[in-house]
């Protein structure tokens, strides 16, 4: 656990793709929201997200398609509002 709070803490942001049966990254999560760093989960349109997840999040950003996805997050990164 300490190489991955050392990961986390180094970075700006935390990209968690969430399904429900996620379990690994929600410890990661945790550690970044912790640390003060922001959280993005990536879900499917349709996905019940838990609470618990969701309290670590920043931004839930729902998608329908990979492809979609990559659009959404390129929208926002280059509008320059990812900073929550």
């Amino acid at each position: 656990m300490p190489w991955v709070r050392e990961q986390v803490r180094g970075t700006d942001l935390v990209l968690l793709a969430y399904t429900a049966e996620l379990r690994g990254g929600l410890i990661e999560a945790g550690i970044a929201y912790a640390a003060g760093v922001p959280v993005w989960l990536l879900a499917r349109s349709g996905e019940r997200v838990s609470n618990s997840a969701r309290g670590c999040a920043q931004r839930v950003i729902a998608y329908e398609s990979l492809e979609a996805l990559g659009e959404v997050l390129e929208e926002v990164l280059m509008s320059g509002s990812w900073e929550v």
